[in-house]
């Protein structure tokens, strides 16, 4: 099995879990950047952000489409994750205000 984005992607979107594996591995740099950025503006406790960040991920990984050359994979699930983050952090400002 390579381990090439490409490759990883088309056996995560044939159902490989152990290919999603390799792949968050890969990623997890930017995944625990991006979380430990979340996590210091309030955006939320540190493991519902990561696993916020991890559904993303595959969710980036099932949806992309490699025929199109305008945004790498990596770019494409970097939006996803700061998307979702995003969403988080505003669901936890929500339940917080609704607990005042």
């Amino acid at each position: 099995m390579q381990d090439t984005p490409d490759t990883l992607l088309k056996e995560i979107q044939n159902g490989s879990d152990e290919s999603f594996s390799l792949l968050a591995k890969q990623y997890a740099p930017l995944v625990a950047g991006m979380v430990s950025s979340f996590h210091a503006s309030g955006g939320g406790a540190r493991d519902e952000l990561l696993q916020e960040a991890k559904s993303a991920l595959l969710k980036a990984a099932l949806t992309y489409d490699s025929s199109q050359k305008a945004v790498s994979f990596g770019l494409y699930a970097k939006i996803c994750i700061r998307n979702a983050l995003i969403s988080h952090r505003r669901k936890v400002l929500r339940r917080t205000r609704q607990d005042i």
